[in-house]
């Protein structure tokens, strides 16, 4: 550990270790019954509407969940002919909480039901419940993050070997690999660039999501391939009437709705949300980012031939643009810079026996558009678009003792990018593609009554090669309530990003610039190694503790930071491989008053290409982040968090540059400038280390109208109550040489806002 650390936090980390483990929790349990006469209402449906579970009672009123999250919960009961009741519940971390009900009589009209026969839904796939991703939030976890002001899916799985960058992140790492090298599924279907800028992050809508999985050293065969690994995330299941929940804050507004749909047993969500960082204009300030972005899902699913369809849309958008000039931002041209994602497909799954089969769709567009004035005093555009098209169908087999999956994938890739200089007639032009023919096969089985094993990989046919990517995974279990896992893999990835990572411009403005590989561009296919090794130890009810080591080399990279000064390469790329390794040190501990969470993790990363080596600036050698929730009632919670970076290394920014990242004291965010990169300066410069500690609250409400009940909560997060400054990086004059830190979040308040479930 690095020696500036403090104490304090060295002594909260050794006492609250790290990997944030679900908690086997306490149960709730108890009657519902008629406030009147004191009958038992047998049927009733009681929820937990914060975990999206529900439950009937029995002959005797009674119901019973089982492994509920410490803290508070609210508990939903429903009877047909009674009005509806919410109430409190504090759970503890081990036990029995009993909470009886009376509900009050509320006569009302039927409308007709028509009875139809009903197919049976699909079976629960034993294959996935064999299968253990690295890392996995549910939206409870999310929501209760103690590190997050507002709910973001994408920064909440920072941590066990993830990394994303504080205040102004540009992706997600995973095990040292770099943004570009991390692939995205939403229900299956690839997502590319699911990232916002300035104020708002992840493109996935929270009140839409479900859980989020991370897989790195072993991933699915059925998975899109990527070097780095996989985060793939669920929409939620709706809800069985129809309900609306939202937010509205400083930063973003969302809105979804979900429920039953058509005759025959199915449902819908919609979910809608913006950001805007441009949302407070300042008269005569030209340097204040300026624009929105925003996304949009829509979910469907239905029972159709003997199985399940499930059918997904997707859309991201962002369009914002910048002050190039720091002296005259009124008359100087703006950067800039716009980006969005679509993607469309559905998947049909039908169990049978011992047999699941599956068949899977998609469409999946990415287009980016970047208007930038060159140092040279040129404009360059650079226009680019990924089209993937591809269905995947998989047979899989259950036996007494295995499990095995075989599939087939078949994807085609386009992707061209142009760029046009304002100082040269013919445009730069760069196609590629390849269709890409995959067989993956998958085994899974016991070895032992504490061992589980599972063997899976693929063959890859793009062109006249053939590409090899087999993995294997280890599931032990030497005593109760621990488990160890080691997996190691090999991938390929046959389309790399062009955006500089090292650049200021790139990282805090994440438009990812794809091309696939060609021999004639020079993008060659990415290759990656990558071995993990996990333990996990759950202490007792309330405390988990784990560890996660990691060793990845990757090669057949494209390094933009090695090829050039923009903030996007296209000409001469160069290429090169990467090694990276570390070790976190994760812990939790959940009551039903706090919840405590903790983690170190130790990195080193090295880039090389033909003209020298670096440390990217993603790889922070020292990283502590830590953080405590609290629930002094029911109806509110407190929290505490904090950031402590140390051994990061940073590109110097070449020229003038103006940055304030977003928050209210500021009433938005600030960005002018036209910096450059060197290569030959890649990686040489040493940041101070950061310290950043938050505080948040959270009080909600209840109302109660008709026969529903309106929950409504506000919310407010100071952030950095130290004062501490948090370089992002350093610029340079060209003139004089000389060098000024560029400096990011100051005191102040973050996000401030309503939200709202009905």
């Amino acid at each position: 550990m690095a020696a500036g650390v403090p104490v304090a936090y060295s002594t909260l980390l050794l006492s609250a270790l790290s990997l944030v483990l679900q908690d086997p929790g306490g149960a709730v349990r108890g009657t519902i019954v008629d406030a009147g006469t004191g009958r038992p209402l047998h049927g009733a449906t009681v929820a937990l509407t914060d975990l999206n579970r529900s439950a009937a009672t029995d002959a005797h009123g009674a119901y019973r969940f089982a492994a509920v999250p410490p803290g508070p919960q609210h508990l939903t009961a429903r009877y047909l002919g009674y009005a509806p009741r919410t109430v409190h519940a504090l759970v503890p971390s081990a036990g029995d909480v009993a909470i009886s009900i009376g509900l009050a009589p509320l006569p009302r009209r039927l409308t007709t039901v028509v009875i139809r026969r009903e197919v049976p839904a699909a079976a629960g796939s034993v294959r996935d419940a064999a299968r253990t991703p690295d890392r996995a939030m549910s939206i409870h976890e999310i929501r209760r993050h103690p590190l997050l002001a507002e709910p973001d899916v994408l920064e909440a799985i920072a941590g066990g070997g993830v990394a994303v960058e504080p205040e102004a992140p540009s992706g997600v790492h995973i095990d040292g690999a770099a943004a570009d090298q991390t692939a995205y599924l939403l229900d299956g279907i690839p997502i590319f660039s699911p990232y916002h800028a300035a104020g708002v992050f992840g493109a996935f809508n929270p009140d839409a999501i479900d859980d989020i999985a991370v897989w790195s050293g072993s991933v699915p065969p059925d998975h899109v391939a990527a070097v780095g690994g996989v985060v793939a995330a669920r929409t939620r299941r709706p809800d069985r009437r129809w309900s609306m929940q939202g937010s509205a804050g400083s930063a973003q507004a969302r809105l979804t709705v979900d429920g039953p749909i058509g005759a025959a047993p199915g449902s819908a969500l919609i979910a809608l949300r913006t950001g805007f960082p441009g949302a407070f204009p300042s008269a005569g300030d030209d340097s204040r980012i300026q624009g929105a972005g925003g996304d949009r899902i829509i979910a469907a699913s239905a029972k159709a031939r003997g199985g399940v369809v499930r059918a997904l849309y997707y859309d991201n958008e962002n369009e914002l643009s910048v002050a190039s000039d720091t002296a005259s931002v009124s008359s100087a041209p703006r950067h800039t810079f716009e980006w969005q994602s679509r993607s469309g497909g559905g998947e049909w799954q039908r169990t049978s026996g011992p047999r699941r089969i599956a068949l899977r769709v998609w469409n999946a567009d990415a287009a980016t558009r970047i208007g930038w004035r060159a140092d040279s005093g040129g404009y360059l555009d650079l226009a680019a678009t990924r089209r993937d098209v591809g269905v995947l169908a998989s047979l899989g087999l259950t036996g007494a003792r295995s499990i095995t999956t075989a599939l087939v994938r078949l994807e085609r890739i386009r992707t061209t990018v142009t760029e046009r200089d304002s100082a040269r007639e013919t445009p730069v032009v760069l196609r590629g593609g390849p269709t890409v023919m995959t067989l993956g096969l998958e085994h899974d089985r016991p070895v032992g009554s504490h061992t589980r094993v599972q063997l899976h990989g693929g063959a890859a046919l793009a062109g006249d090669a053939v590409f090899l990517s087999p993995a294997l995974a280890v599931r032990w279990e030497p005593v109760a309530r621990a488990t160890v896992r080691l997996s190691a893999g090999r991938r390929h990835q046959f389309a790399q990003s062009l955006r500089n990572d090292e650049s200021i411009v790139g990282t805090v403005f994440p438009a990812e610039v794809y091309a696939a590989a060609e021999r004639a561009s020079g993008v060659p296919v990415a290759r990656g190694e990558h071995v993990t090794l996990s333990v996990d130890v759950q202490a007792d009810a309330a405390t988990g503790v784990g560890v996660h080591a990691y060793a990845r080399r990757s090669r057949g990279l494209v390094l933009s930071a090695a090829s050039g000064r923009q903030p996007f390469a296209i000409h001469d790329l160069a290429t090169g491989s990467a090694r990276a390794w570390g070790a976190t040190v994760q812990a939790s501990r959940s009551t039903r008053r706090y919840a405590v969470l903790a983690s170190y993790g130790w990195q080193h990363t090295t880039v090389r290409h033909p003209g020298g080596s670096y440390t990217p600036r993603h790889s922070a050698r020292h990283r502590i982040d830590a953080g405590i929730m609290g629930y002094p009632g029911s109806t509110l919670s407190l929290r505490v968090g904090t950031i402590f970076i140390a051994g990061r290394r940073a590109t110097p920014a070449i020229g003038a540059v103006e940055w304030e990242s977003c928050n209210l004291l500021d009433l938005g965010c600030e960005f002018a400038g036209s910096p450059t990169t060197s290569p030959r300066e890649a990686g040489s410069v040493r940041l101070p280390a950061y310290l950043r500690v938050d505080l948040g609250a959270r009080k909600h409400w209840h109302v109660q109208l008709a026969s529903r009940d309106l929950t409504l909560a506000a919310f407010v997060t100071v952030t950095n109550l130290v004062g501490r400054a948090n370089t992002l990086v350093y610029a340079s004059d060209p003139a004089s040489g000389d060098r000024f830190p560029v400096t990011m979040r100051p005191l102040a308040p973050l996000v401030a806002g309503i939200d709202w479930r009905f």
